[in-house]
């Protein structure tokens, strides 16, 4: 029987949910862990996860127009891009496009996603594939652990407070946004948090956005979302 390690990592549900399993110890009998093969790496390059991190969660939405390797893409209303090799802090921009011109008669938005959520069979496959799961690949690489993934789920305003909602596996979580909080966000899409700490580009000037929020019960939250839809349905009969 052979018994190893094997550290905490991320995994994603076939229904794009993303949980943290905590490391632990596993056994096998008359099997020993090999390392990866050139059939791995070619799975992983069919895949588009070579470039290791978030890759494993999350299909990279656009190739490098120089060298070709995946690269997560945004772009805003006026055309201007940024390509990055990560998702999170330290937000690593990709060498090839760190001054990537605008493309004016391309002006439209473009973040990444919950979309490009990979299914639960891809990531297991490209974990078994891959030297190192994705918290060991990341840390190695820029010093630290990368932040938890999530999807942004909207805000809600009620009585004079703006709430805004991520989703993270099966769970939400709620925070107070204060009036001088920008939160340029859209509909699906994914940012880290670590803590009570949000971080995600903005889709208006493809700036990092890092927020420090006043997280919010799920209880409370749900109080103003119910007093809204109160408020919607009785200002719908008086009409």
């Amino acid at each position: 029987m052979t018994r190893y390690w094997r550290d905490g990592f991320y995994r994603t549900s076939v229904l794009g949910n993303i949980h943290w399993v905590v490391g632990h110890e596993v056994d096998r009998f008359e099997w020993e862990p090999a390392a990866p093969t050139l059939r791995d790496d070619e799975a992983l390059h069919l895949y588009r996860a070579q470039a290791g991190g978030f890759a494993r969660l999350v299909r990279p939405n656009a190739d490098c127009p120089v060298c070709g390797r995946p690269v997560f893409f945004y772009q805003n209303s006026f055309g201007s891009r940024v390509f990055f090799d990560e998702l999170g802090p330290p937000w690593p921009k990709h060498p090839c496009t760190m001054h990537a011109p605008a493309d004016k008669a391309a002006a439209i938005v473009i973040t990444v996603s919950a979309d490009q959520l990979r299914s639960q069979e891809q990531f297991d496959a490209i974990e078994r594939w891959s030297a190192n799961n994705l918290d060991t690949a990341f840390t190695e690489r820029y010093g630290a652990p990368p932040w938890h993934l999530a999807i942004f789920a909207g805000i809600y305003e009620s009585h004079g407070t703006e709430i805004l909602a991520i989703r993270s596996g099966t769970s939400y979580r709620y925070f107070a946004l204060r009036p001088t909080d920008r939160a340029w966000l859209v509909d699906g899409q994914l940012l880290t948090y670590l803590g009570n700490e949000l971080s995600y580009v903005s889709h208006v000037d493809l700036s990092v956005q890092q927020l420090k929020l006043r997280p919010i019960s799920a209880n409370r939250a749900l109080l103003h979302v119910f007093e809204l839809e109160r408020l919607e349905d009785a200002n719908n009969k008086s009409g």
